[in-house]
């Protein structure tokens, strides 16, 4: 449509005029416009040419010609006379370009409005038959996630022809106007065969769906590969170990749940004494936390009892240097200080390239009084360490022993002066309660113990005196005041035993109920200590008697003797309260019936209870009661004795 009005322009000369100017700038807006935009400009033409084209109002007939057929006679011209005051119509204005186009060529203007009115109709019926096709469901051909290409639907929407009108209302395109002008060139010629259109370009359409590529046969499927879950390595979430312990046991080699529950309670005994820590000689606790691991992990095993398998000596091997405290002991034995002979302690390798260090760890209450044990690197042997001792720190040192790495060995000696200077004589001995820290640059070290426990009889009952006592001469013995005896479960066959308290202290004895549910302190046993200059530990049957009094059960007659009186006092209470309902049956003597029914029933309990425990009795006598003896120095806990149920029992 702009191209034909380009034309026209040219045709009529206008080109060059102020109209035609303006005219042929909405032509090229108009040709260049978008789709959307061309309704808006062909009406803007539309309107600029029927406001420039419509004729003056003095020239009706056009072409400067009257329309009027009356006769051209000229008349006679009146006279006027002069008028003041008239009004002088205005001069007419020389016609412009567009009024003179419609002046010179009306029929070029009607043809181009007639045009453009024609386009504006056409596009409007090409807007509605887009707007139709819009809302027509098409396929949509989408790729699924196993590569087949499979037709989806489009979901069909709601169409109105009011909505059909509001989404495309605009002129037809370019291409669609070239093919109408051929065909209307074609139909003014006068040609009655039938013509091709011209083609158009086809409209974009959705590429063809691609048949499935052809899937070769899986191949044979192998066994998915079994993965390790990841090591638990949080020891906290057991009850019993904190940040600290896990610290410890993580030093001594013990960094996850699933090490600790294939271990046995003196493999952690021993890991922690890897580690820096003096472990007590119960392994109670340490089953404990074992059979955690074991139910975290879903183990069903029964806990390992064979106990851990300690080295004496060490492989003299290049491999050995690599961990050299991996197998060493966790105790030394010094020997006697009159034997002055070197003696190895421990086998020991490390490499060529490292220098041994050594330290001593002596704690306050290592002995009586306060003295000072020091040990020194030697100026002459860098593998050896000379050890002093001090009455008090203002006293001078006096050597007593030496520590002497060798190639593969590690040994000890006690010196001369330890035996004929009677200060160091004195003291000499208590180095046994102090700990040596031996340690490399690559590694941890350990500590280690320089004494090992005495074994003791056990303090089992007696069968006719139903106690025991037991005098203990510890050598060494540090301080009183450090040490501490601890009572070990009993383990009797029937028997529920329970421990509220298992530590004996000053005026204050352990105790071993012999029924874990009798919550009152009917019964039993009794471990006493006196931890002064000797350690003398006693342990006994006792009771409380009716007053509340505690007595030992000092004989099996005593027992039977009181089990009678118990019979009796119950018969008799019985009694009276039988004799005493039928003499006075009324409601004035409720109170007084009730009292003795309240006597009789005490009685009648304890006679019940003393019964139970005399058949639980002969369970108990002769049965190990086992103690642990320790001295608590510093951070560090020094064994001392332990008692042994093999030894042979003390003669009375």
């Amino acid at each position: 449509m702009a191209t034909i009005g380009q034309s026209l322009l040219k045709e009529s000369n206008l080109e060059e005029s102020d109209l035609g100017v303006e005219l042929s700038g909405l032509l090229s807006e108009l040709h260049d416009a978008p789709p959307e935009s061309v309704k808006n400009i062909s009406a803007s033409l539309l309107s600029f040419i029927q406001m420039n084209a419509a004729p003056e109002p003095m020239d009706f007939g056009g072409f400067d010609h009257p329309v009027a057929s009356t006769s051209l006679t000229p008349r006679k011209r009146k006279e006027t006379e002069p008028e003041t005051n008239v009004e002088v119509p205005p001069v007419p204005q020389k016609p412009s370009g567009l009024s003179r186009l419609w002046r010179d060529n009306p029929v070029a203007v009607i043809a181009t409005s007639g045009v453009i009115a024609l386009f504006l109709i056409v596009g409007s019926v090409f807007g509605v038959i887009a707007a139709l096709n819009s809302t027509t469901s098409g396929t949509v051909v989408t790729a699924q996630k196993d590569n087949l290409l499979l037709p989806a639907q489009s979901p069909l929407e709601p169409t109105s022809p009011k909505g059909a009108d509001e989404k495309k209302t605009g002129p037809p395109t370019d291409e669609e106007m070239e093919k109408f002008l051929d065909n209307l060139d074609k139909n003014k010629s006068g040609n009655s065969q039938e013509t091709n259109p011209q083609p158009t370009k086809p409209a974009p359409q959705s590429e063809p769906p691609k048949p499935p590529a052809k899937t070769e046969p899986p191949a044979k499927s192998t066994p998915p590969k079994a993965v390790k879950p990841a090591p638990r390595t949080d020891l906290t979430v057991i009850k019993g170990i904190a940040e600290k312990t896990q610290g410890v046991l993580n030093k001594g080699n013990v960094s996850t749940i699933d090490q600790m529950a294939k271990m046995s309670p003196a493999d952690i005994q021993l890991a922690l004494q890897k580690g820096g820590r003096n472990p007590a000689n119960d392994l109670r606790e340490y089953r404990l936390w074992i059979q955690q691991s074991k139910t975290i992990i879903g183990d069903t095993s029964p806990i390992k009892k064979s106990p851990p398998s300690v080295a004496t000596t060490k492989p003299a091997q290049p491999e050995a240097a690599k961990t050299p405290f991996a197998n060493f002991p966790e105790r030394f034995s010094l020997p006697p200080i009159e034997n002055t002979k070197e003696k190895k302690l421990a086998d020991l390798v490390i490499k060529r390239q490292y220098l041994l260090g050594v330290e001593i760890i002596c704690e306050e209450g290592v002995a009586r009084g306060k003295p000072v044990f020091e040990l020194e690197r030697s100026k002459d042997d860098k593998q050896k360490w000379n050890v002093t001792v001090r009455k008090s720190a203002k006293q001078r040192p006096l050597p007593i022993a030496t520590f002497r790495k060798s190639e593969n060995a590690f040994l000890f000696q006690w010196l001369a002066e330890a035996t004929t200077d009677k200060t160091a004589a004195k003291l000499a001995s208590n180095l046994r309660n102090c700990l040596l820290k031996l340690k490399l640059p690559e590694d941890q070290g350990t500590i280690v113990f320089l004494r090992t426990p005495m074994k003791i009889p056990d303090l089992r009952l007696d069968k006719e005196s139903f106690s025991n006592e037991l005098e203990l001469l510890i050598p060494a013995m540090p301080a009183p005041e450090t040490i501490v005896v601890d009572v070990l479960p009993l383990r009797i066959k029937g028997v529920e035993t329970a421990i509220p308290n298992s530590r004996i202290e000053k005026n204050m004895p352990a105790k071993v109920w012999l029924k874990r549910s009798d919550k009152t302190g009917f019964m039993w046993i009794q471990v006493a200590g006196d931890l002064r200059s000797k350690l003398i530990l006693k342990s006994n049957l006792v009771m409380r008697d009716f007053n509340g009094k505690i007595k030992p059960v000092q004989s099996p007659k005593m027992l039977e003797s009181l089990a009678a009186n118990l019979d009796n006092m119950r018969r008799q209470s019985q009694g009276i309260l039988q004799a005493y309902s039928s003499a006075n049956p009324g409601p004035n003597f409720e109170a007084q019936r009730k009292n003795l029914a309240t006597t009789y029933q005490k009685n009648n309990q304890t006679f019940q209870k003393l019964s139970e425990y005399r058949e639980t009795i002969p369970k108990v006598i002769e049965q190990p009661i086992t103690v642990r003896i320790y001295a608590k120095l510093g951070n560090y806990q020094i064994p001392l004795a332990v008692t042994d149920p093999k030894l042979p029992q003390t003669e009375k």
